[in-house]
């Protein structure tokens, strides 16, 4: 169950503080409750690929993000999902990517993978990133 939305409007606004600052502005932020625990993650939509020294920085600002567990990037198409996949290879942070279209379809069962080619459903990604917000409380 979705229990926050926060949209990358209020991510601009909330940066301007530095107590409530994320690290970069997300396209969202999500809040979920799972049996599990809650699970707090951005998302980014990726259209195209950028340049590797522009996911150099986005790398160094989501390794350095101390609210959230993880990112969630979609993409239109395979080549970018597996091209997304190698810029972030070997991240300290837990990112997924899944394909837009199949997450708008089957939404907990959408199928995504981690930056290290293991691949699950949504349902059990964000298990994992609820076990984490645990193990860090």
């Amino acid at each position: 169950m979705l229990v926050r939305w926060i949209p990358e409007s209020l991510i601009r606004v909330l940066n301007l503080s530095p107590t409530h600052a994320y690290s970069k502005v997300y396209d969202g932020i999500a809040s979920i409750i799972l049996p599990a625990g809650q699970a707090d993650f951005a998302i980014e939509y990726e259209r195209t690929l950028k340049s590797q020294p522009k996911y150099e920085k986005i790398r160094e600002a989501i390794e350095s993000e101390k609210r959230l567990n993880a990112l969630l990037y979609l993409v239109p198409t395979y080549d970018l999902l597996w091209a997304l996949t190698h810029e972030f290879y070997d991240t300290k942070r837990l990112v997924f990517f899944g394909l837009a279209d199949q997450f708008k379809q089957q939404a907990f069962d959408a199928r995504v993978r981690t930056a290290s080619y293991h691949e699950s459903t949504f349902r059990d990604a964000l298990t994992r990133v609820a076990g984490l917000a645990k193990s860090r409380a």
